[in-house]
């Protein structure tokens, strides 16, 4: 397989699962922070938890990848990310909120231990 073919697919999931999941929420923090009447506290919480989620997400990833090949995390990534997204961008309670951010955090752990 030549390398621009891999380099190109390997680009955009990389971009989705850190640049939107991971990290999409950040500039609307103001507005979340106001629709959800939260402290500063909170807010730094939340501001965590993708880290947090990435950490589990590659340490999940690791241990399984012997057993789902090098393909399944990226793929697993990727529906993270997609689900992640889904529940922020629809989230009208705050454990919804925070339920998307961390399974948004945790798509990067997985496609970045297959990509490193």
């Amino acid at each position: 397989m030549k390398p621009i073919k891999l380099m190109i697919p390997g680009f955009l999931i990389v971009a989705a699962t850190y640049g939107f999941a991971r990290y999409t929420y950040g500039p609307f923090l103001d507005m979340i922070q106001n629709d959800f009447n939260l402290g500063h506290q909170m807010t730094g919480l939340i501001g965590g938890l993708p880290f947090l989620a990435y950490v589990i997400g590659t340490l999940l990833a690791i241990r399984y990848i012997k057993r789902l090949g090098l393909k399944k995390p990226i793929i697993i990534g990727g529906i993270l990310a997609s689900i992640g997204l889904f529940l922020v961008m629809t989230s009208f309670s705050l454990w919804l909120l925070i339920a998307g951010i961390i399974v948004g955090g945790a798509s990067g752990g997985f496609v970045w231990t297959t990509m490193r």
